[in-house]
């Protein structure tokens, strides 16, 4: 009888596996003992047992082919991925897949590495048996004969579609604008890197056009943002139709694209381009139920002749927008060096303005207001001027529209009410309790919240000084353009005694509600108006109507610009309340006004003794 059993023995913290086999000898009483070390054939076992599980359960896709290529055996995780059954592959080759979106070229390359390193690795597209595309990730190795002859193939596999999709709508996401799938600003910062060394190579010349929508804002107010999208969307579908192949339509985002013309031989050819999209875009929008009338303003700037990186260009390119804009809307307009010199000075300004208010470089002047009946001086307008260091005496014309750009104008705003404060409270206490100053306001002032002008009531009072000692000056176009919190804050000041003037009348259109809203007190007639009245003519009957107008409304009238004794006796004539101008007295300083009110005083007194 013979017996055959295996066991283990640990020695030395290994272990080792034993096969012993007994055969009896014939007397019975005897028998053969043969024990064989089988540790390795035991290891190999166990190695080939979990070599065949991994193969069975990986998630990954296998393939073991003859040198030819024929499939011999598959994964389970192959058929689930390939969607083929095990026999309908087996005896196949991995032609099979093939999604034929692949080149001759790409296979010739793959199979001259496999050959010369015995390994490929890489992404490829093939498909499914149901015909759908899907990308994988693909090791191809040699299995070789001890002859060194290729015995087998082991093809390896992982389905990578989701994660490129993913990476796909990731970069997509990153590189061009959601709403209308034109690049945005990264994509199109590449494209002009590429675009400039292509121009550099060709020595060609490359333009970026600038373009900003007209009053786009208007249609999201009016229609809505919906329709303001729908619009977005047909801009850049009239970008593209208008530019050739070649070119770049970029979203900046807004209302603000991009245009990058490359290869252009003649900067005549920018013109042509750029007239077709000014034209294209002013046509009618038919956006649903709406229709829509928009244009557009462009500023082109040109590499190399104005600058040489994206940045650069782009700021060229806004500089001349903004002068297209500035010019009538609808247009185009190329930098210049004259642009880069302007905002260059502009910069300088602003820098120098912040040295400005901390420094309290800025001086009060004062120019009379005549009461022309009486010929007395009741009121001042109280006018800045900047003491430049260097620079000397400067305008408000030449800095206050910075101030609003930049929301200096509150700091410097709070400045000028509380010296205008100090001035009037003088005056009161030592020559005219009834005198006025009238303080001009900006619309910046009143559209912020940082303007101070809230705590003015409690300025006055702190100060001693009456609400009647001021009068607060708008322009008329800020009435047009007002909103509740102009309007609330105006009607505040007037309930505290503040009042109001409503400057450069007649300019504008503002509407009659408003002045009654408002409750006005005084209207300045514009000076272009003044300074061409002669008996009989347009200005004089324009002049006369806004102080019927005035009058019927309960409302002073104040004339700005009288230089000639004739304009202020056509004036009085015509009914009209108060002069202010240079017949009468330029702007003054403070020390200035004080003494030619103190000698009016003093004739008054003279001539009443």
């Amino acid at each position: 009888q013979n017996l055959t059993w295996e066991f283990c023995v640990t020695r030395e913290e290994q272990q080792y596996n034993y096969e012993m086999r007994c055969t009896a000898l014939s007397n019975e009483m005897s028998f053969v003992a043969i024990l064989r070390d089988i540790t390795k054939r035991k290891n190999n076992e166990e190695a080939t047992q979990l070599a065949a599980s991994v193969y069975r359960n990986s998630s990954e896709g296998m393939a073991i082919t003859d040198a030819t290529g024929t499939i011999l055996d598959v994964n389970p995780a192959f058929c689930r991925l390939t969607q083929y059954s095990r026999d309908e592959i087996l005896g196949q080759s991995f032609t099979k897949l093939s999604s034929g979106n692949h080149s001759k070229t790409f296979y010739r390359e793959m199979w001259e590495q496999i050959t010369t390193t015995g390994r490929w690795q890489g992404e490829i597209e093939n498909r499914r048996k149901n015909g759908e595309l899907f990308i994988e990730l693909l090791t191809i190795d040699t299995v070789y004969n001890e002859d060194q002859r290729v015995h087998r193939y082991v093809g390896i596999f992982t389905d990578v579609t989701a994660s490129k999709e993913a990476e796909k709508l990731i970069w997509k996401q990153a590189n061009f604008d959601p709403l209308t799938n034109l690049p945005n600003r990264a994509m199109l910062k590449n494209s002009t890197a590429k675009e400039i060394a292509r121009s550099e190579r060709r020595n060609s010349i490359m333009a970026m056009l600038l373009l900003d929508l007209d009053h786009f804002k208007d249609v999201n107010d009016s229609l809505g943002h919906a329709v303001g999208d729908e619009l977005l969307i047909e801009v850049a579908r009239r970008l593209t139709s208008a530019v050739r192949k070649v070119d770049t339509v970029a979203r900046l985002g807004g209302d603000e694209f991009v245009v990058l013309l490359s290869d252009l031989n003649e900067i005549s050819d920018v013109n042509v381009i750029a007239s077709n999209i000014l034209e294209s875009l002013a046509r009618v929008y038919h956006l649903g139920d709406n229709t829509a009338h928009i244009t557009a303003c462009i500023g082109i700037a040109l590499y190399p002749n104005d600058k040489d990186c994206i940045e650069d260009l782009l700021k060229s390119a806004d500089q001349a927008m903004y002068t297209a804009k500035a010019r009538g809307r609808n247009r185009y307009y190329f930098f210049t060096p004259e642009m880069q010199f302007a905002v260059t000075f502009r910069a300088d300004l602003i820098k120098s303005l912040r040295c400005a208010i901390e420094n309290e470089q800025f001086i009060l002047n004062y120019q009379p207001i005549v009461d022309l009946n009486s010929g007395k001086i009741n009121k001042a307008e109280a006018l800045i001027r900047w003491q430049h260091p260097s620079k000397g005496t400067i305008g408000p014309d030449d800095f206050i529209p910075i101030t609003e750009e930049t929301g200096l104008i509150n700091p410097l705003g709070k400045w000028i009410f509380a010296t205008a404060l100090e001035q009037v409270k003088l005056i009161r206490q030592t020559i005219n309790s009834n005198f006025q100053i009238t303080v001009n306001i900006s619309p910046v002032q009143l559209a912020s919240k940082d303007s101070g002008m809230e705590n003015w009531s409690e300025q006055m009072l702190r100060a001693n000084v009456n609400g009647s000692a001021l009068v607060t000056e708008i322009t008329e176009n800020l009435i047009i353009d007002s909103g509740k919190r102009t309007q609330n804050l105006l009607l505040a000041l007037k309930k505290i005694g503040i009042q109001l003037a409503l400057d450069d009348f007649g300019t504008g259109y503002s509407s009659l509600s408003y002045l009654q809203e408002l409750d006005s007190d005084y209207l300045k007639i514009d000076q272009k108006f003044v300074k061409n009245i002669e008996h009989g003519n347009e200005a004089l009957t324009m002049c006369e109507a806004i102080i019927v107008m005035a009058h019927r409304l309960g409302i002073k009238v104040i004339a700005e610009g009288i230089e000639t004794e004739s304009q202020k006796q056509l004036l009085i004539a015509a009914g009209c309340d108060f002069g202010q101008g240079y017949l009468f007295s330029p702007p003054l300083s403070s020390g200035q006004l004080i003494d030619l009110l103190a000698e009016e005083n003093t004739k008054l007194d003279q001539q009443m003794a």
